[in-house]
């Protein structure tokens, strides 16, 4: 068991849970979502950045092996997506505007690879194939 504590001293003596002590962390993963000491989400940000990136090379990796338009829609609506949405309403209305635009930035290349478009309009792209965009 750990509690997240905020900055570097110990605001508290030591927990004690049934007999353990409980562990004083900057940063806790509790059901997919990191929450931080600071209570900001740069760290679960860049952690779901970071897992949507890696997935897009699979998604380049079924687009040489010539998957038509709509298996390249559905593996990213099932395997990139969830990772950048899921749990938003706890933790999106938080985001600072530039990890906003990266979490977008990661949703905008998928969408590039998939229809080989350099058009940068996210919002019609989606709304031309039937993608949630909000």
């Amino acid at each position: 068991m750990a509690i997240v504590t905020k900055g570097a001293g110990s605001p508290f003596d030591a927990l004690c849970f049934s007999n353990n002590i409980v562990e004083q962390v900057h940063s806790f993963k509790l059901l997919g979502v990191t929450i931080d000491d600071d209570l900001k989400w740069s760290t679960h940000a860049n952690t779901i950045c970071s897992k949507a990136s890696s997935r897009l090379h699979f998604l380049k990796v079924l687009k040489r092996c010539s998957l038509s338009t709509s298996d390249l829609l559905y593996f990213y609506t099932s395997a990139v997506r969830p990772l950048l949405e899921y749990a938003g309403p706890a933790w999106h209305t938080s985001l600072t505007s530039e990890q906003s635009k990266q979490i977008e930035r990661i949703q905008i290349r998928a969408v590039k690879i998939i229809l080989n478009s350099n058009c940068i309009d996210y919002e019609n792209l989606c709304l031309i194939h039937n993608l949630d965009y909000s």
